[in-house]
């Protein structure tokens, strides 16, 4: 929470609220805590705010990897909890250092911030932090580009470190720029950016170190913003001042002041809170009252744009806490429900919806609500088919607040999520997809992911046209990724082993069917090729002939023991030898002669063929 409560603390213990929930909001997130069911989150995700080790936003309340918090602020794109032990944990962005933890990476779950222990508060708006010890020293780190760590320089600090100059704090907030701190005697202390004279010492010069806020005195709580501050005194009016253009300061002007000034119509103010350009108080009779700038609906159900004084916000009662985000409003209703309105563009209500309201929505999360059936996130699909809508269903018949579906294709954009009961999805690829669901029931939440196969119409190649000699046979093979097969044949297996002749196959699963025909001729085709051969002028094997059956020979090379080519010939017609030099020349000598075969088949490719052959005379 980014404003202090000690009044307010007081009243909770009154009320004895059991399974009481704590809330605040960030620039587009916004954080509960439900005793005894954790810490849940909804909204913006890009930095990791959400703390669900994703990156991707939610429309509802998703649970934190964190457990034993009792506080928790939202800050622009980061958050931090105080855990009962005292520690304190952050995770979101860190490109400044914000996190505390020596390095400036992102961390997508809780990590422990370095150095600090024993702490009671924590607080965060922009890109620093704070932390205040039950020793009374205040602990800054992050950025510091105005000052805003306090150390007197501006460089920033990615490990917290005191602001030394303090002591005896009891409240500390920090907002985008600057920061506050309460002293136990009821001084206020700021610095930092001063541009709208938010630092309340009458100058708009930025201040490196603290300096005593003019003019305030018997101050209880202390609260921050962007460009404004405000304060509770003692008597439970409000002191605001900063930047009021737009009515912030809720004194019936729009006028900077960089001195405090009292909020007009207020009494009884038990908290405070503050987005960047509007407020809001609770009242101890339980009313909220909001005043500033109204364009998201922020402030509450009127048509005014700038409100420069405060406007109770109907339609709520009985309000324990209230926080705010940078352009939407958050209040805690004694019986553990959370009410948001104003701006709602990545799911800050937590309603399923980006849909925003000037009337205070209800958040879908009871910390207090027991649920005798819980759900199981369990489903089923149908028409798993590339280029289809496979439809999806959740199984169980309990009711849900909400529910979740990650398709697993991320390539598809928004449309990779739903939140329907039954949504459908389209797939351009055919493989395995990771599809999640994740129901959520009040403080309840399960998840299921499955492997599903996305199909397609298959595809069947039996091969290009073949031949067989006569009683020979081949395996045709319809392929495997299929779930029937018929053949010409009447056979139904994927494969069949076959003859010559004309098959035909049609293959099909869920998503269709497709078809092939092979034409496979009886041809025999053949090399015989003789190993003697006797040329002593008897006719019977005198000569060395080889006979092509289905082929064209090309030429014949002939090279004795030693290598030498002692006959060649490329004539098609005459593919033989008889023994002697160019078969007119001189008889070669008996022995063993070794031969090139070249030949082409009937597609025209170059074969080769080679071995021995012995001539005898």
């Amino acid at each position: 929470m980014r404003f202090a409560k000690l009044i307010f603390i007081i009243q909770i213990l009154f009320l004895a609220i059991t399974n009481a929930q704590v809330i605040d909001g960030g620039s587009r997130h916004a954080i509960v805590i439900c005793n005894g069911c954790g810490v849940w989150a909804t909204g913006g995700n890009e930095a990791g705010q959400l703390g669900d080790s994703s990156q991707t936003k939610s429309l509802y309340p998703i649970k934190v990897l964190f457990s034993d918090a009792i506080s928790v602020v939202a800050a622009y794109e980061h958050t931090m909890a105080l855990k009962n032990d005292r520690t304190v944990w952050a995770w979101g962005d860190n490109g400044a250092g914000q996190l505390g933890v020596s390095t400036t990476n992102r961390s997508l779950i809780p990590i422990q911030v370095s150095g600090i222990s024993d702490i009671k508060k924590i607080s965060a708006f922009g890109w620093h932090s704070m932390a205040l010890g039950n020793d009374g020293i205040v602990w800054v780190w992050g950025r510091n580009d105005q000052g805003e760590l306090g150390n007197g320089t501006t460089t920033r600090s990615n490990i917290p470190i005191t602001v030394s100059q303090l002591s005896d704090i009891v409240d500390i907030a920090a907002a985008s720029g600057h920061s506050m701190a309460l002293q136990n005697d009821g001084t206020v202390w700021a610095w930092g950016y001063n541009f709208h004279g938010q630092v309340g010492d009458g100058t708009t010069t930025d201040r490196h170190t603290p300096v005593k806020v003019s003019t305030l005195s018997n101050i209880t709580a202390i609260c921050v913003a962007v460009y404004h501050s405000m304060a509770i005194a003692k008597d439970s009016t409000v002191w605001s001042w900063g930047r009021n253009n737009n009515g912030t300061l809720g004194d019936g002007s729009q006028t900077d002041r960089s001195t405090p000034v009292q909020t007009s119509g207020l009494k009884d103010i038990i908290a405070l809170a503050a987005g960047v350009y509007h407020s809001l108080a609770l009242r101890d009779d339980g009313t909220v009252w909001a005043w500033g700038y109204n364009g998201s609906g922020q402030v509450g159900d009127t048509e005014i744009m700038n409100v420069l004084l405060p406007l109770q916000v109907f339609g709520l009662n009985n309000i324990v806490e209230i926080a705010a985000g940078n352009s939407h409003s958050m209040a805690l209703q004694d019986d553990g429900t959370v009410w948001t309105w104003g701006q709602n563009d990545y799911g800050q209500y937590g309603d399923s919806t980006v849909i925003s309201s000037n009337i205070p929505k209800k958040m879908q999360l009871l910390c207090n609500v027991e649920y005798p059936n819980t759900p199981e996130a369990e489903f089923s699909y149908s028409n798993g088919c590339r280029g289809d809508s496979t439809v999806f269903k959740f199984v169980s018949e309990v009711g849900l607040d909400s529910l979740t579906w990650y398709f697993g294709d991320p390539v598809t954009g928004d449309n990779d999520t739903s939140y329907l009961k039954q949504p459908s999805h389209y797939y351009e690829n055919s493989m395995n997809y990771s599809v999640t669901l994740s129901i959520n029931k009040g403080c309840y939440q399960d998840k299921i992911t499955k492997s599903i196969f996305i199909d397609s119409i298959p595809k069947v190649s039996l091969g290009q046209d073949s031949f067989l000699c006569e009683s020979a046979t081949i395996v045709l093979d319809a392929g495997n990724s299929v779930t029937n097969f018929l053949w010409s044949t009447g056979d139904t297996t994927q494969e069949i082993n076959v003859m010559y002749g004309n098959y035909h196959v049609v293959v099909n699963n869920e998503c269709g069917s497709s078809a092939d025909t092979i034409d496979i001729t009886n041809r025999c085709d053949s090399i015989d090729v003789p190993n003697v051969f006797t040329p002593n002028g008897d006719l019977v094997h005198d000569e060395f002939k080889i006979k092509l059956s289905g082929y064209i020979g090309k030429e014949i090379l002939i090279f004795n023991r030693w290598g030498q080519l002692v006959f060649k010939t490329s004539d098609p017609a005459s593919i033989y030898w008889n023994g002697t030099t160019k078969n007119s020349g001189m008889n070669l000598i008996e022995g063993v002669y070794f031969y090139v075969l070249n030949y082409k088949d009937r597609d025209e490719n170059l074969l080769h063929a080679t071995g021995i052959v012995s001539l005898i005379r």
